[in-house]
C-alpha cells in the first residue's frame, strides 16, 4: 500500500515553483515515509525518508489531502498484546496505551493517515485482534 502526493511549493533557493512529493508506504510490515523536492529552475533537490510515523508537518500534508482515519477495536482479545503494539509502534508508554484503549469509544485507539491505519490494523490482526479502519474526515 502506498500513498503518494505531489504538490508545488516555492523553491527555498530561487522562489520558483518546485515539485514536492510526499509518500507513505508499507514495506515488509514496516511503515515508511519520504519527501522529495525538485526545482526545475535552479536544480535544487532534496530527499528525506524514515521509518515509522513521519514528522508532524508531513503527516499534516497527507491528512489535509486524504482525511483522517481511525481504528476501532470492538472486542479486545488481549489487552496486554494491544498495549504492547501501541507502545512499540506508536512510542507511547504503558499508562497512555491503556488509557487510549479504555477511551477508544470516543476516538478509536488511533487516528492518522490511511496508510498508518492500515499498517497498525495489520499489526493488530497478526496479534489476533479484529480492528476496524474508518474514515473520520
Amino acid at each position: 500500500m502506498i500513498f503518494d502526493l505531489e504538490i508545488k511549493l516555492p523553491c527555498s533557493c530561487c522562489g520558483a515553483g518546485e515539485q514536492v512529493r510526499v509518500a507513505q508506504s508499507i514495506v515488509s510490515g514496516d511503515l515508511r515515509w519520504y519527501v522529495s523536492t525538485n526545482c526545475t529552475e535552479c536544480g535544487q533537490c532534496m530527499e528525506v525518508d524514515g521509518l515509522g510515523l513521519p514528522p508532524q508537518n508531513i503527516r499534516k500534508q497527507i491528512l489535509d489531502i486524504s482525511g483522517s482515519w481511525t481504528i476501532m477495536l470492538n472486542d479486545v482479545k488481549s489487552i496486554p498484546r494491544v498495549i504492547k503494539i501501541l507502545r512499540d509502534h506508536l512510542y507511547i508508554n504503558t499508562k497512555d496505551a491503556l488509557l487510549v484503549l479504555r477511551m477508544q469509544e470516543n476516538n478509536g485507539i488511533f487516528q492518522g493517515t490511511r496508510t498508518e491505519g492500515m499498517w497498525l490494523a495489520d499489526l493488530l490482526r497478526k496479534a489476533g485482534e479484529v480492528p476496524l479502519l474508518l474514515l473520520v474526515t
